[in-house]
């Protein structure tokens, strides 16, 4: 899956070019190989906007990073008339152009061969299947090594992100192209202006926790690409989609029981769980926890009690050759005397094991 950060042209803003070069090469330490850019903000003169991405893509290619430009509505045909402004993108180097709103599939035609793009990139967020399929098939009439990708927009404003069942339909239509879908992802730390309120695709993610919007986008169909929209992310806010789409596992944190024994202790946290990919929706099964035990071997029998959700368990020798299995308990289970309760995770990061079929492992702490 691809990372990519976005810079957005600045209007003299004082130290903005040091600030961006920080910003590209601590994108660059956690695996971010994709810069996106704009070429249509209107607050911005045209020929401060060339000025500030001929000085982008000096940077970001100096860095081996590929460069995306957004163009849109009216400036394609002012971009396209200047042959002055198309030798300066072109000797820009840029590798995709993202065509929103307004654009003729000429006009991209135009632009792939003025400026010798490498790809295309169209919104995922405005085309029904049928116009997908359509316009799809124009654009690789252009050149039949074209490479073409879709991106959804970001939503600045609250209340107008996409909701789940829109964005999973544009994601289908493009991934039965064999198109892969880029989403954006808002920052919680530093929020792009004026509004600063976050830039998601997705409504549900303007205020989520972000390694759980992350893990959606990363396990959402057809999604080949995320994007951190806001204009400069956190170290922390990087590092942590970075986690997420390399399936580190996940760091959970368990209340153990002050009586807990070295025995359970050791196999609560001698290694990360995987858990069985046939475990149901009332217990999770963890593969590797056995073996942590030594195959049957004898787990004292202790602390039978009610399990809530949320409880971790051990089966006792009580279960035979099931002692020492660990369990997450999803739903409410009643009291076993061949099962162990040995601490609680809290209910805050129950929501990651929805995803312990998605490949990810499990760190108990």
């Amino acid at each position: 899956m691809k990372l990519s950060i976005a810079v957005y042209p600045s209007n003299n803003r004082p130290g903005a070019g040091e600030q961006e070069d920080a910003y590209l090469d601590m994108a660059g330490q956690y695996g971010y190989t994709e810069v996106f850019t704009s070429l249509h903000l209107p607050e911005i003169h045209d020929n401060r906007q060339i000025d500030n991405l001929e000085s982008l893509a000096k940077r970001v290619k100096k860095r081996g990073m590929e460069l995306t430009v957004d163009v849109g509505g009216s400036g394609i045909a002012r971009l396209l008339a200047s042959e002055e402004v198309g030798s300066r993108i072109k000797e820009a180097e840029i590798d995709f152009i993202r065509l929103d709103y307004g654009f003729l599939v000429s006009q991209a035609a135009e632009m792939v061969r003025q400026w010798n793009i490498r790809g295309l990139v169209v919104n995922a967020s405005i085309y029904s299947e049928e116009e997908v399929h359509s316009l799809l098939a124009e654009l690789r009439s252009i050149r039949p090594q074209i490479e073409i990708r879709a991106c959804h927009n970001f939503y600045p404003r609250p209340e107008t992100g996409e909701d789940e069942q829109f964005f999973d339909r544009q994601n289908s239509a493009f991934t039965g192209e064999g198109v892969p879908v880029y989403a954006c992802l808002p920052s919680l730390t530093n929020p792009r202006p004026p509004l600063r309120l976050g830039l998601p695709t997705l409504e549900k993610h303007r205020y989520m926790e972000l390694s759980r919007a992350a893990c959606e986008l990363k396990c959402s169909l057809g999604i080949g690409g995320i994007m951190a929209a806001d204009e400069f992310f956190s170290e922390v806010e990087l590092q942590t989609i970075t986690s997420v789409v390399n399936l580190d596992p996940w760091k959970i944190e368990v209340k153990k029981r002050r009586d807990i024994t070295m025995l359970e202790e050791e196999i609560l946290e001698g290694s990360s769980h995987h858990f069985r990919y046939d475990s149901n929706s009332r217990i999770l099964r963890s593969a590797s926890s056995r073996e942590m035990a030594e195959y049957a071997k004898r787990v004292p029998a202790r602390n039978m009690e009610l399990r809530p959700r949320g409880t971790v368990t051990i089966d006792n020798e009580n279960y035979v050759r099931y002692s020492g299995e660990l369990q997450v308990v999803l739903e409410d289970m009643p009291a076993d005397e061949r099962v162990n309760s040995i601490g609680q995770i809290q209910e805050k990061d129950m929501w990651k094991f929805e995803y312990f079929r998605k490949g990810y492992d499990y760190c108990f702490l």
